[in-house]
């Protein structure tokens, strides 16, 4: 709770992590109690407190009054506000803490103070990034990071990770640190519909026949905003070059860190004004229109490694929204594990119902071969009863197929 409030009272539009919390919370809120933190101090709301914040929390961002209070510290303005924080925690009395951000996991003391004060706990992990590619967060961040999962391991009952990927990943940091694994599950994210069309076409674009691409989520240098930003200038020209409409590049999320060479390009290529819109406070409704005008979402990976730091949101998004028939573009060189993405994506769609039929296509029947072997592949390890037809001459299909 403390980062949702601490970040609503700065009228901050919610990340993906923020919205992971806010899901939890909306499905345990009848049944719970708030748990802040702030330095060294914790305090447990009363339940009719409680009740008020989460209802707070929850509110749409417009009925939610923002004041500075307690030593210049930005919090809401809230009922449950008063002269009794902060406070220790309760003592004693069997319970449940669902910790699912990385907030204040580097604080040692309040992770060890669960198992103090008798509390099992579930804490979520949603990657090990910081830890396993160091060059992609800001400085100090690796070893904070090491300091959260240690906590996690020392103090958690049990472990919920979005992935099993993720899991692997605190696995082997687990054993590298010498520190025991506690019970893990893997639980993926779910999803939740964006607004209707109506709604979203209802947003104002001022251009809403150009040709629209769109990069989704928080800009950081592992997402490559740097390299679709340099290629833009010439696909601007080109489109112009052959008498057609420039395209347009929506980059819907707030600006991270370590962005100087991609700040520097927004800030001041004056060959992107006009086709790059940048919207850091992208409201659901206005993200729903950009999904709906979108020629593609663009994921683009530049090697094998950071391959791996494609978190899935995006898709996540687009398979929850799936009238807005947006396609997805993913770019890689050979060896970046994009036949794997399509065999795994086609297994996600077909093991879910989320698709009936699915027509796979390329400019090669080599591309179609691979893709296919790999695609039964998946499908035979699950056991999952789907047929499948290779359309084409006989001397070009794999004897595989």
């Amino acid at each position: 709770m403390s980062r949702l409030v601490r970040r609503q009272a700065k009228g901050i539009v919610p990340t993906g992590i923020d919205r992971v919390a806010l899901a939890y919370l909306q499905r345990f809120q009848s049944r719970s109690q708030a748990l802040l933190h702030q330095g060294p101090w914790s305090a447990w709301l009363p339940e009719a407190d409680s009740q008020a914040l989460f209802g707070h929390l929850l509110r749409p961002a417009a009925a939610r009054p923002v004041a500075r209070l307690q030593g210049g510290w930005h919090w809401a303005r809230m009922p449950w506000w008063s002269a009794r924080w902060p406070q220790p925690p309760r003592q004693g009395g069997a319970g449940v803490v669902l910790h699912v951000t990385h907030s204040d996991l580097d604080d040692g003391a309040y992770v060890a103070s669960w198992r103090r004060h008798q509390l099992r706990s579930v804490v979520m992990v949603h990657d090990l990034i910081p830890i396993t590619h160091p060059q992609f967060c800001r400085e100090g961040e690796a070893a904070r990071h090491v300091r959260r999962m240690r906590h996690t391991l020392q103090g958690a009952t049990a472990i919920v990770c979005n992935s099993a990927d993720t899991q692997s990943a605190l696995s082997r940091f687990a054993r590298a640190q010498g520190l025991p694994m506690p019970p893990s599950h893997v639980l993926p994210l779910g999803t939740r519909t964006l607004p209707d069309r109506p709604a979203a076409m209802a947003w104002p674009d001022p251009e809403p026949h150009r040709p629209t691409f769109l990069m989704l989520g928080t800009i950081e240098p592992r997402k490559n905003h740097e390299m679709v930003l340099r290629l833009w200038p010439q696909l601007v020209h080109d489109a112009q070059a052959r008498g057609e409409p420039p395209p347009r590049l929506v980059i819907a999320g707030r600006r991270g860190w370590c962005l100087a060479p991609v700040a520097a390009l927004l800030d001041g290529d004056a060959r992107l004004r006009g086709h790059v819109l940048e919207r850091g406070g992208c409201s659901d409704v206005e993200l729903a229109h950009w999904m709906a005008q979108a020629r593609a979402l663009l994921l683009p990976l530049e090697s094998a490694r950071e391959a791996a730091l494609v978190e899935g949101s995006p898709l996540r998004t687009l398979v929850a929204n799936p009238a807005s028939a947006v396609s997805v573009v993913l770019w890689g060189p050979p060896g970046t594990g994009k036949t794997k993405f399509i065999a795994s994506f086609v297994h996600l769609l077909l093991s879910r119902g989320l698709a009936d039929n699915i027509l796979l296509v390329s400019q090669s029947h080599e591309a179609v071969n691979n893709a296919m072997d790999k695609v039964a592949g998946s499908l035979r390890a699950s056991s999952l009863d789907v047929s499948m037809v290779r359309i084409g001459q006989q001397s070009m299909v794999s004897p595989a197929l």
